[in-house]
């Protein structure tokens, strides 16, 4: 028998088990400093919904037909009246109508010249909610475009805007403009359409101009026609829709939830309605439920997986950018919600009663049952004074 063969033995560095050799193939769980990437929380949250043969229910699951007509009758609450969505939908036609004119009559010299427009935003992907009167499209320019461009274009437009607002003799004549570094609005009546400037350019490594569109706005408009085209391969189910339109009005009413994005509204509405590997969506009572209970087990925490945004080139985190603090107020604020859902004031989340509103400053009565609102337990570090 040889000393120092076997494990452990320092002649057996560079071997498997047995001291048989690896052949250089590296242990799946040692990572050399060089070979490890970028590190990345591999937590993911408890979901009841994908456990389902691991826990068999108890009991029988509970009666949601309540909760969906609640939820349906708040999402019809939500829903903008047919008179001002049509009147937004003639406008944005309008506008579509002259950019289109514009591309096919301009001379390959012309300057600025349009290559293509392409609707983005929430009208486009149906998940507009009450007071949204926004229409976004993304003009793509062949060169980088600059604020004199937007500027000569927002005007023709505008001319031409205002020519068939005569010829069509509806009472309404003047078109309001807002121009900035980057987009430039027209406004009819409460209508109003954005465009958003865009332009590929041949290399990221090239940089604006200081009378140019920056660049992180240009990234920025790529990005809403990336998205959209995402949602039109994935958001089909009207149940989704009806998910990101309530977490949408969750973001103008509940402290926590304000922080999120349109985006992140609409990846965090699609992973709680349809469930991984299934093309079907979940009930819409069953959506909104797991929600509440995904964020409330810390999805959106630094130490979780989270969700992943399918519209970045590497792998990023949606809920990065919320820094910890925003973070954890939404994990505390649907830790709250859960808690309310739980004990039967659904219609006092929804805003149904406006005779009593969900207070996070404050203890809640629901039935007699008091419910404490969660608190951020997260502390910034103290500078030491120097």
């Amino acid at each position: 028998m040889h000393r120092g063969r076997g494990r452990g033995g320092p002649s057996s560095r560079g071997r498997g088990r047995g001291g048989r050799r690896d052949h250089g193939r590296a242990h799946p769980y040692h990572h050399s400093e060089k070979s490890r990437g970028p590190s990345r929380p591999e937590h993911q949250v408890f979901d009841l919904w994908q456990a389902e043969e691991i826990f068999p229910q108890a009991a029988p699951p509970p009666d949601d037909e309540n909760m969906a007509k609640a939820l349906a009758t708040r999402h019809a609450q939500l829903t903008i009246d047919s008179v001002l969505l049509s009147q937004l939908m003639d406008h944005y036609n309008c506008v579509t109508t002259v950019l289109d004119n514009v591309i096919a009559l301009q001379a390959p010299s012309d300057s600025p010249y349009i290559d293509k427009v392409r609707p983005v935003g929430t009208h486009r992907m149906r998940t507009a909610i009450r007071g949204d009167m926004t229409y976004q499209i993304v003009v793509m320019f062949k060169s980088w475009p600059t604020e004199s461009d937007l500027e000569t274009v927002c005007n023709r437009v505008k001319e031409d805007l205002e020519a068939r607002l005569k010829a069509n003799a509806s009472g309404i004549t003047a078109v309001a403009t807002e121009l900035d570094k980057s987009s430039f609005s027209l406004t009819v009546g409460q209508s109003t359409v954005q465009c958003l400037a865009a332009y590929q350019p041949e290399s990221w490594l090239e940089k604006a101009q200081s009378n140019q569109v920056p660049l992180k706005d240009i990234e920025e408009a790529l990005r809403e026609v990336e998205r959209t085209r995402w949602c039109d391969e994935h958001i089909t189910h009207p149940s989704t829709r009806m998910v990101i339109k309530l977490l949408s009005d969750l973001r103008q009413r509940i402290h926590g939830f304000t922080h999120l994005s349109p985006w992140m509204a609409t990846l965090l509405a699609y992973r709680a309605a349809v469930l991984p590997g299934r093309r079907e969506a979940l009930q819409l009572a069953q959506a909104f439920r797991r929600l509440l209970h995904s964020l409330s087990a810390g999805l959106c925490l630094a130490s979780n997986a989270g969700v992943v945004d399918p519209c970045e080139k590497s792998t990023v985190n949606m809920h990065k950018p919320l820094g910890f603090n925003r973070q954890e107020e939404l994990c505390c604020a649907a830790q709250t919600l859960l808690r309310l859902l739980s004990h039967g004031a659904l219609r006092e989340i929804l805003a149904l009663n406006k005779d009593c509103s969900v207070d996070f400053q404050s203890t809640m009565d629901c039935g007699g049952i008091i419910v404490n609102p969660s608190v951020c337990v997260l502390e910034q570090p103290v500078e030491k004074a120097s």
